[in-house]
């Protein structure tokens, strides 16, 4: 009974790691880890890179922020220059 409680505990963290630390979808990792391994898809997590989100947002120590284009960023630096005297 204690191993189906830790492999059970090992896939949860397979599940949080693959989320938080890869931006990957947590549940799905975590129903990957109860099929195959929580061994073997730890790994593999962990040997995958961390996927960029198209998301307008991100929290960043637990505040929300928004992300901006960095092209309108660079078209404000350049209008900031032009209205300095």
């Amino acid at each position: 009974m204690e191993f189906v409680f830790f492999y059970l505990g090992l896939s949860a963290v397979v599940g949080v790691v693959a989320q938080c630390r890869r931006n990957r979808n947590g549940v799905g990792w975590f129903l990957l880890s109860l099929l195959i391994s929580p061994l073997l898809a730890g790994l593999l997590v962990l040997a995958l890179q961390p996927r960029i989100s198209n998301a307008p947002y991100r929290v960043v120590n637990g505040h929300i922020v928004r992300r901006v284009d960095p092209r309108l960023t660079a078209l404000l630096h350049h209008l900031e220059e032009e209205v300095r005297p």
